[in-house]
């Protein structure tokens, strides 16, 4: 079982991972902002369907598309990074649990699996429990 230390190693993993989406995704949005914001903004002030160009729609749609594709990345990239650092480190516990106790049923290494009611000394004599 993961200690508290460990636990908060891994938060601070998601918050790195979660930071690093938010990056790319909040430089697409911005991309977005900056292709369709301009336009959308200039008709929303004048509310004039004639300063609504073929080119500057065209930004519109652009920059929509762009910011919602940014947002995606940064909701989907935050809950990945959850996901993937949970599920790295329960396949890390359930390894370390196989590897230090052995599978279940299993004889432990070196061992024959058979207890007879008392255990060898060094000197190869019997030790009998009674």
């Amino acid at each position: 079982m993961a200690g508290w230390g460990r636990s908060f190693w891994l938060a601070i993993k998601v918050i790195v991972f979660s930071i690093l989406w938010s990056i790319i995704g909040g430089i697409i949005f911005y991309v977005g902002l900056l292709l369709g914001g301009s336009s959308l903004i200039t008709y929303l002030i004048t509310m004039d369907f004639t300063s609504l160009s073929e080119l500057n729609l065209a930004s519109i749609i652009v920059g929509v598309i762009l910011v919602a594709i940014g947002l995606f990345i940064i909701s989907l990239g935050s809950l990945a990074s959850v996901i993937k650092v949970t599920s790295d480190e329960g396949v890390n516990e359930c390894y370390k649990m196989m590897y230090y106790r052995g599978t279940p049923g299993m004889p432990p290494p070196g061992g024959s699996g058979f207890q007879l009611g008392f255990e060898v000394s060094q000197d190869n004599e019997p030790d009998y429990d009674i």
